[in-house]
């Protein structure tokens, strides 16, 4: 489904106020300019939006506290300096150390009270504290890590009443909702889980506690939000990102990956987002072919005065955050500008002797519409932290080995196009604007049921990254839905979600199996991809492999363990068993896959093809009939490109 968001809507809400209650830490110590008094601290947040739950801290969480002579202020000589208090997870601070109020009547604390704690705190004589917001809020713990609250109480005087500290959240929340246009299904977009990362945001500042202000600091960086989308009163809701108050403006976008196409829109124009408010983001999702998005702009600073305003919807975008890439439909994208695919981009795994990871790669597009393979430029190098990213990929076609000239780069973030699909690395006037699509196999041989299939390179191999499910031949003529193995020609299948196949339906005469432009692989195909993975199966399984389990002619139980795979290639082999008799074999399921080889120079099926078993981690090759019959297994079928 290609779509275009028609409007997005930003309300602001002004976050939850922050109240109290009591908790006492009755703590003594005998210094000399503390007095008999112990200090005790109560806290408690209500309905805060981020950082905690059940209006109170987790246990575990730990706030810095400062406690300052009235007269003075934070840069100068401090009586409490980064006091460490650590939350029990009900309504309890717990100091590091005992504390207690200044000998002498009159005198008087100012207390300000931060989280979450740094060890470093604030220098002497300063007021500034660097905080920073995870990019990956999507992360676990992430999203909580980027909150940062303030509580401050001046002018405290020795008493053996609590100390309450009332927190507010410094930062701003941002809430994402997508609305279903008239004819968009909103069961179905919550099935296709929309991706979508906020672009352009500084994530590091300085906050100064005497004039509290953020001056942002460091580089701009893309945003992933945390949360899941759920419905709710016929919307999408549940994502959700937190940011350092900013101006935005034309540097920020939006970036959606929806059905394996990227759009993009530019935020709305802010002078400077205010802290402790939630702005939400409403979508309009409505089928079209753009790429943007469009539509009216209100923001409401303070509820529920609207300020409306529009955006720049006629804007074009040549940049690509690598972010948005979220490889689910497909390890490939294909990179459009102008009508014509200019470049690809692979998610693939690399392996030779002097690099071994898995990589972001891109390829320019030759006259044929196939990557130029012999000029990749390496964007990410996934498992490696050193900066070589940026450098050159030449794969040889010949014996599938490719050398890297590396790069000096850390991981590339952002990118952009020149006409010939060429890689640049920052806005020039020689960047092309662009369009992002998952390049699927689009299987369209039944109309009524077009299928696609994702696509996944491994060395200079394109293969499908998931079994066939034809139900006719490539010319559209129907194959016969079998359900007892034997010589007719057929496919059989029992949830319509694993196909099997026998020899059969490969063998008949003027017609195809595999999708056009793709054929059943070859004996020469499945050893070339053994030996990139240098005979490492582990490398291409994925999914949950069960013990091997037998019983001998003395009727002795064997249990072949299942060896532990990491799917590294991307090929996503999964134990889907095989079809045996009239049912799919039981024993077979989550300890077995096979599939069929095909021999196109003699135009038949070889006496042995491939299989994938639990209890070992290197392809085997079996009989392709079945045992002690004459007759052809029914086994899956996996396609390789032309």
């Amino acid at each position: 489904m290609e779509t275009r968001f028609q409007r997005f809507s930003v309300m602001a809400f002004v976050a939850a106020s922050l109240g109290l209650t009591a908790c006492v830490n009755s703590i003594k110590q005998d210094i000399p300019t503390e007095g008999e008094i112990p200090i005790s601290f109560s806290v408690k947040i209500e309905k805060a939006s981020t950082k905690v739950t059940n209006n109170v801290f987790e246990e575990g969480d730990q706030l810095g506290l400062f406690a300052i002579l009235s007269d003075n202020d934070i840069t100068e000589e401090r009586y409490i300096d980064n006091l460490k208090l650590k939350s029990d997870g009900d309504e309890s601070l717990i100091p590091e150390r005992n504390v207690f109020y200044p000998e002498g009547e009159g005198v008087a604390l100012d207390f300000i009270s931060y989280y979450p704690y740094q060890a470093e705190g604030i220098s002497t004589g300063d007021s500034k504290l660097t905080i920073s917001v995870q990019t990956n809020q999507s992360k676990e713990g992430n999203y909580s890590a980027s909150d940062f609250l303030v509580a401050t109480k001046d002018n405290v005087k020795s008493s053996s009443k609590d100390v309450q500290l009332k927190f507010e959240h410094k930062l701003t929340n941002i809430k994402l909702t997508i609305t279903p246009g008239e004819d968009a299904d909103i069961d179905k977009i919550l099935e296709d889980n929309p991706q979508i990362i906020a672009t352009g945001f500084c994530s590091q500042a300085e906050y100064d506690f005497l004039e509290d202000e953020f001056t942002p600091t460091g580089q701009c960086y893309d945003i992933t939000p945390s949360g899941e989308w759920k419905k709710d009163d016929g919307k999408l809701v549940g994502k959700e990102f937190i940011i350092i108050p900013q101006a935005i403006g034309e540097e920020q976008t939006l970036q959606m990956e929806w059905n394996g196409r990227i759009y993009t829109c530019a935020m709305p124009e802010i002078e400077e987002t205010d802290g402790n408010v939630q702005y939400e983001i409403e979508i309009d999702a409505t089928e079209n072919t753009s790429h943007l998005f469009s539509g009216i702009v209100a923001n409401i600073e303070k509820w529920p005065v609207p300020i409306e305003k529009e955006t720049d919807n006629g804007a074009q975008y040549s940049a690509l955050h690598l972010s948005i890439l979220s490889f689910k439909p497909s390890n490939v994208y294909h990179i459009h500008s102008g009508g014509k695919i200019i470049a690809e981009i692979c998610k693939e795994y690399l392996q030779s002797d002097d690099l071994t990871t898995q990589a972001i790669v891109s390829y320019p597009i030759k006259a044929n519409e196939t990557a130029d393979l012999s000029k990749g430029t390496v964007l990410q190098l996934l498992d490696i932290e050193e900066d070589i990213n940026g450098g050159t990929l030449e794969w040889d076609l010949d014996d599938n080995t490719f050398t890297y000239d590396e790069g000096d780069s850390p991981r590339l973030q952002q990118i952009c196009y020149d006409e010939q699909g060429n890689v640049l690395t920052e806005q020039s006037d020689e960047a092309v604007n662009i369009n992002a699509i998952a390049y699927t196999l689009r299987d369209t041989r039944d109309s009524k049921d077009i299928k696609q299939y994702p696509i996944v390179k491994i060395g200079t191999q394109y293969w499908m990254r998931s079994n066939l499910q034809a139900t006719m031949y490539r010319d559209g003529t129907e194959i016969e839905d079998q359900t007892v193995q034997g010589t007719e020609a057929g496919y059989f299948t029992e949830d319509e979600e694993e196909y099997f196949y026998n020899g059969y339906v490969l063998e008949e005469e003027g017609k195809y199996l595999a999708p056009d432009g793709w054929r059943i692989p070859s004996e020469e195909d499945w050893n070339m991809l053994d030996e990139y993975v240098e005979g490492d199966a582990s490398l291409l399984k994925a999914g949950v492999w069960k013990d091997y389990t037998y019983t001998t002619k003395e009727e002795e139980t064997v249990i072949e363990e299942a060896l532990p795979n990491s799917n590294r290639s991307m090929l996503n082999i999964l134990p889907v068993g095989n079809w045996y008799k009239s049912g799919i074999n039981e024993s077979a399921i989550g300890t077995v896959c096979a599939y069929w080889t095909w021999n196109a120079n003699e135009n038949k099926i070889p006496e042995e093809t491939v299989f994938f078993q639990s209890q070992y981690n290197e392809m085997t090759w079996e009989s392709v009939y079945s045992k002690g019959k004459d007759y052809y297994r029914v086994i899956s079928v996996r396609c390789i490109r032309e």
